[in-house]
């Protein structure tokens, strides 16, 4: 562009362009008229239509339900304000076929979020899970997220129970019920008697992994056994069951809370130190002078938390001997603040989970 002669002095030369590069972006809306073929044969009574380009699904092209797929699950708009914007850019469209758009004909989508998973599952020994509370069509449900640092699934089930842990480890496939040593301890640990251990096993005599609807047939065949021990009979063989498909890589150790619903559903368990910490932060000390042994205890937990992130990326045998001395050290302090005495012991309790890494 050039400058305009009035600012220009008399003996200005002209020494050639100098390039400058903006971005911009520009949305436009786009009328696309498809004129197809159309043909009709009165021996089949059936009309002939050519297809729409690939893409093209309803009166909406593709690159408009990228927008809004883009605009929901990574800019977290909500569909009132997807609407809106494509209602203040001239796109006609109503407020629920923007809610068609983002949520029906997505096979392709759950399809590879159902191969991520597997990869993901398969990609490491451990896997890192937690849930939080979300709504579904007005009522409560739960949302589980499974993860590890190459990938991150999420599935959303009725309950948080640990049959729903099992089901989000399954990644879709269909549970299996297997009646094992395993699974009769488990049934033991949960306070089933002898004698109900007995009339189980000989229901499930064939120690071989058994569908959905034999294993509910099976039960109800059971007189005696109430609700409680019901799920506590279909967690046991659910385990088993998990342990031993082969349909989706079995997580040998979870990363999680010492919520109740994550024991026995892997070989091990580790904990995570973010959540431990919340309970520290669960704290409420009125006294100043409490109040400055709190902080400076956290001060020394968030230290050695650093030194655990840093072992991690090069880890050696001496260097896992001195943490566990720090951890020891750390956890066996005694203050005049006898709620914070009472969380570090919890804390000490669980040394070995919290040292997996």
């Amino acid at each position: 562009m050039p400058v305009s002669e009035s600012e220009l002095p008399p003996d200005a030369q002209f020494k050639g362009w100098e390039d400058y590069f903006v971005q911009e972006l520009r949305l436009v809306p786009d009328l696309i008229r498809y004129r197809r073929a159309k043909y009709y044969s009165a021996s089949t009574g059936k009309t002939y239509l050519a297809p729409l380009p690939s893409g093209c699904v309803g009166h909406f092209g593709p690159a408009l339900r990228s927008f809004a797929l883009h605009f929901c699950y990574v800019g977290n708009m909500r569909h009132a304000g997807i609407h809106r914007f494509f209602s203040d850019v001239g796109i006609q469209i109503s407020a629920g076929q923007v809610n068609n758009l983002l949520v029906n004909g997505r096979d392709g989508l759950h399809a590879n979020g159902h191969d991520v998973t597997l990869a993901g599952l398969a990609s490491s020994a451990w896997q890192h899970t937690d849930d939080t509370a979300t709504r579904v069509n007005g009522k409560n449900q739960n949302c589980h997220v499974l993860c590890n640092p190459l990938y991150t699934a999420y599935q959303t089930t009725p309950t948080k129970d640990r049959l729903a842990v099992i089901r989000t480890l399954l990644a879709g496939a269909p549970f299996t019920y297997l009646c094992d040593s395993a699974a009769l301890a488990y049934l033991q640990i949960y306070g089933l008697g002898k004698r109900m251990r007995h009339r189980i096993a000989a229901i499930f005599p064939d120690a071989q992994a058994i569908a959905e609807a034999e294993f509910t047939q099976r039960l109800a065949t059971m007189t005696g056994i109430g609700p409680k021990q019901s799920k506590i009979v279909r967690e046991a063989m659910a385990l088993s069951g998990y342990w031993t498909q082969s349909e989706v890589p079995v997580a040998l150790m979870l990363l999680c809370d010492d919520a109740p619903q994550f024991n026995f559903v892997t070989h091990d368990l580790s904990l995570c130190w973010v959540h431990d910490a919340r309970h520290y932060r669960k704290l409420t000390p009125v006294i100043p002078h409490h109040k400055q042994i709190l902080a400076s205890f956290m001060e020394a937990y968030w230290d050695f938390y650093q030194e655990l992130n840093t072992y991690r990326i090069a880890p050696t045998e001496q260097e896992a001997q001195r943490l566990r001395a720090v951890f020891d050290k750390l956890f066996a302090t005694v203050t005049d603040y006898q709620a914070l005495n009472d969380r570090i012991e919890k804390t000490r309790n669980n040394k070995d989970m919290l040292l997996q890494v």
